[in-house]
């Protein structure tokens, strides 16, 4: 998502900076919009209690601050949005308002260069993919339970465990509560961090 550095955690009456759920919208190279939400600076329990069902040991459960607020997209990179930018679609399942698939990391590190000239004019940063830590952030959208909805993860709520067997137009399901679509299910999501073991403790900023 395109990095708008904000002063942490301000909510002063002189702070002028946008604040959790505004949106706003990049125009990408080729002509396709994206719409983007800031989320803002905050703290939250990563990972998941030893006490949660299907959950791998390392998911150890710890307390996490972002001291930064960034701008993330409403749904995943759609085929069009890909298209837009790179002239090419290598998605298995079509569809414009479908989520690209078949990307690598490295492909996405191409989209976004391309996609950097833009974010830097419309929001005064660089553009990258999230951390896992804001990525998770986001996903929980100040819950605490194992999906943002509840503790029960089925076709209803998700394109998940197979349900629909191939991925479906984003904002086909509700989004969470800060407004993202496709938290869980449909595509796997790249990260720009690598996986780490996580910290036993409290940690700032974290970085895989």
């Amino acid at each position: 998502p395109p990095k708008n550095i904000v002063p942490a955690s301000r909510e002063d009456k002189e702070y002028t900076g946008p604040r959790r759920g505004d949106r706003k919208t990049l125009t990408l190279p080729g002509g396709a919009t994206m719409t983007m939400i800031y989320v803002a600076p905050g703290s939250f329990m990563m990972g998941s209690p030893s006490t949660e069902e299907e959950r791998d040991d390392n998911e150890t459960q710890h307390h996490v601050t972002l001291t930064k607020g960034y701008w993330l997209g409403e749904t995943e990179v759609t085929q069009a949005q890909w298209e837009s930018v790179m002239g090419s679609n290598p998605s298995q399942f079509k569809g414009a308002s479908r989520p690209v698939e078949k990307v690598s990391w490295k492909d996405c590190q191409e989209f976004i260069a391309k996609v950097n000239r833009e974010a830097r004019r419309q929001f005064g940063g660089d553009a990258r993919l999230p951390t896992e830590a804001e990525w998770e952030y986001a996903c929980r959208a100040g819950t605490q339970t194992a999906y943002s909805w509840g503790n029960s993860l089925n076709g209803d709520k998700a394109n998940c465990n197979g349900y629909k067997r191939e991925t479906v137009n984003v904002r086909s399901y509700s989004p969470n509560a800060w407004g993202f679509y496709d938290m869980h299910g449909n595509v796997y999501e790249w990260c720009q961090d690598r996986y780490g073991t996580y910290s036993s403790g409290a940690v700032t900023d974290p970085t895989g």
